[in-house]
């Protein structure tokens, strides 16, 4: 279930102040009590980035980290890449029906004593089959009576599986709605019978391998536009990326992350299978919020990459 809603000292204090009437002994477990759940309750990190509004009242980290596998065509292990992106700062998980392994998901925020309200989760539905139902589905494997962001995974379908994604919003099953994989023609085709302009379009971007055309779309039509595949074709031995990461006293990854910050777009990362690893990396793809591109450098990491 979800930890109880008392999240600050303050609250407590609100709490022993009306059981001062006790008898002292059971005054003094009780206010002991209280200091473990408040405790308990503020024992994460603090939250490392930023957050972007996709949607009234409903903010996302600007980097949330994929449960997706690293291209072995297997589930990745959420029970280490999880509670490392968390101890590291990070708070925006991104998940989905068909990765197969959202109740491990669950399981790792559960083992690792995170609050439902501490993180922001986004989930996936396919293209085929009945979207509410793939809602609650999606519900039922993490655990959650409601996730943060639902997407449309694939073109698919368009106007049946987005009225299903409506409805999940009106019946409060998630916070926003968007899609993914879409290029403009399918947006287009989507706003003929949406009622909802989605909130966020995820899609594979990279330094080497970007759309202008449906990243200006989205950015024209305030649809954040979010990257996964982010690391794709990102060339370490670049002597462009290299110069830039020394500038900045960064790293090569993270210049490539940070290059897709500053083109106004949020992102999902992979953080490997390693414990160690996914814990350094968690460490290094939150650090990218401590230095900024200049328009010069943007030109030039522009200039490595393509269209599509």
């Amino acid at each position: 279930g979800q930890s109880l809603p008392l999240e600050t000292p303050e609250r407590a204090a609100h709490v022993t102040l009306n059981i001062t009437n006790m008898n002292s002994s059971v005054r003094m477990m009780l206010v002991a009590f209280m200091c473990v759940v408040v405790a308990h309750a503020t024992s994460l990190p603090p939250a490392v980035s930023p957050t972007v509004e996709i949607a009234p009242g409903v903010h996302m980290p600007v980097i949330n980290v994929g449960t997706w596998s690293l291209g072995n065509g297997k589930p990745s292990n959420p029970s280490i890449g999880v509670p490392a992106w968390i101890n590291a700062g990070g708070r925006g998980l991104d998940c989905a029906w068909d990765y197969f392994n959202q109740a491990k998901v669950a399981d790792a925020l559960k083992q690792n004593n995170v609050s439902r309200s501490d993180v922001f989760i986004t989930s996936k539905i396919p293209g085929t089959g009945d979207a509410l139902n793939f809602v609650k589905t999606d519900l039922k494997q993490l655990g959650t009576s409601y996730v943060d962001l639902v997407l449309l995974h694939q073109p698919l379908n368009i106007a049946a599986q987005w009225a299903g994604l409506e409805q999940a919003l009106a019946q409060n099953l998630t916070r926003a709605i968007g899609i993914s994989n879409f290029v403009v023609k399918d947006i287009d085709e989507l706003m003929q019978t949406a009622t909802v302009t989605p909130a966020v379009n995820q899609c594979d971007m990279s330094v080497a391998s970007h759309d202008n055309a449906t990243i200006a779309y989205c950015q024209k039509h305030n649809i954040t536009y979010e990257a996964y595949g982010t690391m794709k074709g990102c060339d370490f031995s670049s002597t462009v990326i290299g110069a830039v990461a020394k500038a900045h006293n960064a790293t090569a990854a993270q210049v490539c992350l940070r290059y897709i910050v500053d083109r106004g777009c949020t992102l999902a990362v992979g953080t490997g299978t390693d414990a160690t690893t996914a814990a350094a990396y968690s460490k290094e793809d939150l650090g990218i919020f401590s230095f900024k591109l200049s328009a010069s450098e943007m030109g030039a990491l522009n200039g490595l990459g393509r269209g599509i």
